[in-house]
């Protein structure tokens, strides 16, 4: 369960490290991108057609940058933001800064790519569009957010950081461990010691989600696909919001629903709507799942249809009101199955062929019995054959 958390702080991470200049209002490029004193530079290269690179710089009397434009292939360098566009500008009365042509931003382990780029310096907002990527690496993690047609970020004045991904044919959030450290061996409990409390199918895993997690949002015909998520000021990932046709692929569980909505200050998931969950041996069909982190358990409810596989056959639960899953602290696990008011739950044993005897369709012959079809014992009825 406390991998959930740690994989709800890379997403937290890779918002805040974009954002790092927007600690108060910005009104002014310098202080956006310089204000710790150290200062920026701008390297203007040649445009795509191979003319030379131009910029053209505005200042008012008092000798403030009201703008800057450049066109080619421009590089900024600062203490806080290493950015290369094919052109830049920036609108000092607006407060504006819009990069666009193969937008590429490379800071603190986070690298995004994008078409277009706009930052609102006044309100701390980050517009970037045209099929952009974000990727976050760090000495534990790999975290990658793609298929989107527009990623949104804005700081509230709290402190705390609204993201969005919407738009697309796909939205891939995808979370994984460096191999380093998911190859690092567990240590081994003491004798007698309790098994820690995991996630109530598996025992281990982001929330029940298991390890090198990828969650997929597609458009319904109903729905676009769409990924919110907010950060406190504290940088902790407080929700996470899957709309669409969501989709979670992890080593171990397979999550198939129309929303998925992580609550931290609940420690609460839930999946919503044709919601399909597989892991281990266990799948199930339902319309609701809520999954709580702190006690362990899980509860499928609206119709749930639950299927555990055996070595002979499948054991199927259905007409149930709620199937409900729970981990104690000794790692045991306990499940139940609560009738509803239209009357009690089916419990079902559906064997594989095979696996029991089969039926035959010939009636046993009793020894003592005398048959018409046999010529010795016609002879003692002293007759013949039929005719």
């Amino acid at each position: 369960m406390k991998r959930y958390h740690r994989i709800s702080q890379w997403v937290a991470a890779t918002a805040l490290a974009l954002l790092p200049v927007l600690a108060g209002a910005q009104t002014g490029l310098a202080e956006a991108l310089g204000g710790d004193g150290e200062g920026f530079e701008f390297r203007v290269g040649s445009q795509r057609d191979g003319s030379y690179g131009v910029a053209d710089m505005k200042m008012d009397e008092k000798g403030d940058l009201v703008s800057y434009t450049t066109k080619g292939r421009t590089t900024l360098i600062s203490s806080k933001l290493n950015l290369v566009a094919d052109e830049l500008n920036y609108d000092g009365v607006g407060g504006i800064v819009v990069c666009t042509g193969a937008v590429e931003i490379d800071q603190d382990g986070v690298k995004a790519n994008c078409e277009k780029m706009v930052y609102t310096l006044s309100s701390g907002e980050i517009v970037m569009t045209g099929t952009p990527r974000v990727e976050q690496s760090t000495a534990t993690s790999r975290s990658r957010f793609s298929g989107m047609e527009e990623f949104y970020l804005k700081r509230g004045e709290a402190g705390d950081v609204q993201v969005r991904m919407a738009g697309g044919q796909e939205i891939l959030c995808e979370m994984i461990p460096v191999a380093a450290v998911a190859a690092t061996p567990k240590p081994t409990p003491a004798p007698g010691a309790a098994k820690p409390r995991g996630d109530a199918l598996s025992g281990s895993g982001f929330a029940g989600l298991g390890n090198n997690v990828l969650i997929k949002t597609r458009p319904r015909a109903d729905a676009p696909a769409t990924v919110l998520a907010a950060i406190d000021a504290t940088g902790a990932f407080s929700r996470f919001n899957a709309l669409g046709s969501v989709l979670v692929e992890s080593d171990d569980l397979r999550l198939r629903s129309d929303e998925l909505e992580y609550d931290a200050p609940t420690d609460h998931v839930e999946a919503r709507r044709n919601v399909y969950i597989k892991q281990a041996t266990v799948e199930a069909d339902c319309q609701f799942m809520t999954y709580d982190i702190k006690e362990g358990r899980i509860e499928l409810s609206g119709k749930p249809d639950i299927r555990e596989s055996r070595p002979n056959g499948v054991y199927r639960i259905f007409d149930a009101a709620a199937y409900i899953i729970t981990r104690s602290t000794d790692g045991s696990i306990a499940t139940q199955s609560i009738a509803g008011p239209d009357g009690p739950f089916t419990s079902k044993f559906i064997p594989n062929p095979g696996t029991e005897q089969e039926k035959t369709t010939t009636p046993a012959v009793d020894e003592g019995e005398i048959r018409l079809d046999n010529v010795d014992d016609l002879k003692q009825l002293g007759t013949t054959s039929p005719k």
